[in-house]
């Protein structure tokens, strides 16, 4: 009987715990938290997908290396574009902000000349 090579490769806990060099238990644990797929088999087995064994391997796992730079909660790795996009819109916000200011010093301006010729 020949596989269907549309059918996901499937793998045991003991084939995932040895390809990510993990033990049996790690790998039940990982399972049972829900941070590696798996569905259960009718005689109570689990299952796991190749494609899923392979995420969960190149998943970083542990504390960040002292030399890994801090990212502050909920914000991610910006590219170089996206860096310069940043600094693109902060320029304008900031140029804008500052001709509003300017211009309103105007107004003021002329209108403390006006209530001056008022009097």
């Amino acid at each position: 009987m020949s596989k269907n090579p549309h059918e996901p490769e499937m793998m045991t806990p003991q084939d995932v715990a040895e390809f990510l060099g993990i033990t049996k238990q790690r790998v039940s644990q990982l399972i049972q938290s829900g941070r590696l797929k798996a569905s259960r088999n009718v005689d109570g087995t689990y299952s796991i997908r190749r494609e899923d064994a392979e995420r969960a391997k190149h998943r970083k796992t542990g504390r960040p290396s002292k030399d890994e730079p801090k990212l502050e909660a909920g914000t991610e790795e910006r590219t170089d574009e996206s860096k310069r996009e940043v600094w693109k819109i902060t320029i304008t916000a900031v140029v804008e902000i500052e001709r509003k200011g300017k211009s309103n010093e105007i107004e003021d301006e002329d209108k403390s000349e006006q209530s001056d010729s008022d009097d």
